[in-house]
């Protein structure tokens, strides 16, 4: 923090002068010099912008991954817990129900793993501990590394995680059953499919705008859509072309 108002410091002082310099003096010699170091101050003071930006960045990042770490030691305690707690009761019969879950949520976890594309494995694993409208699930009948297959990978990363905020921005929240997203991804020869199973109360008429929104930003030769509204269900299919 010294260093940095030092800079300042040297930076208003080197600005004075310059200043004076163009002022006081009208020799093309000096007015030379008070422009070069006009155009070395700002060219400094960019710098110094950009690399205290890129400091806040990595410190944001650290502490966001702080926290990642966190909810998860919490989320996995939690689970062990209720199995030890099970086990202590004697309650024999429940451990079976336990395991299934925790086994299904580790295949889950893996899967978000090998997907492929850093950005959107990261968006899926931090879901929950900043989005909390409805519960994620994703479903894959096989692995799919994402990043393997012949499309524009940020493209993709972008569309899913856009649609997947979209469901959580108008998804309404009940006392009864929780509202739960399922998304699941298939290969078709020609095509990856990104479906999205939504249960739960929601927006219909604003989630069926903004859905054609998102994609008519992509345009419709990256994506094609169908979609199927009840009451308390939604389903929409997204199928990605590959490129040629």
């Amino acid at each position: 923090m010294q260093q940095w108002q030092r800079i300042r410091s040297i930076s208003t002082v080197v600005l004075l002068v310059s200043i004076l310099l163009l002022i006081w003096a009208a020799p093309a010699t000096l007015l030379s010099v008070g422009l070069a170091l006009l155009g070395a101050l700002g060219c400094a003071g960019i710098f110094i912008s950009i690399k205290e930006e890129r400091k806040q960045l990595k410190a944001e990042n650290r502490r966001q991954m702080i926290d990642l770490i966190g909810h998860y030691r919490h989320d996995w305690m939690n689970d062990i817990q209720l199995l030890f707690g099970y086990v202590t009761l004697k309650k024999y019969d429940k451990l079976n129900d336990c395991m299934d879950k925790i086994r299904e949520k580790a295949l889950q976890e893996s899967g978000i793993a090998k997907l492929g594309i850093p950005s959107l494995v990261a968006f899926f694993v931090s879901f929950r501990l900043y989005y909390n409208a409805l519960a994620l699930e994703l479903e894959m009948e096989e692995e799919i590394n994402l990043a393997s297959l012949p499309l524009d990978k940020e493209k993709v990363s972008h569309l899913v995680q856009m649609t997947v905020k979209l469901f959580n921005s108008l998804a309404i929240p009940s006392n009864d059953e929780p509202n739960i997203l399922s998304v699941q991804f298939d290969l078709e020869s020609e095509a990856l499919v990104f479906d999205l199973i939504y249960q739960g109360g929601y927006d219909e008429v604003a989630l069926r705008h903004e859905i054609k929104r998102i994609l008519e930003f992509f345009t419709t030769k990256f994506a094609t859509m169908e979609e199927e509204y009840t009451a308390n269900q939604a389903v929409i299919t997204i199928r990605l072309p590959f490129h040629h």
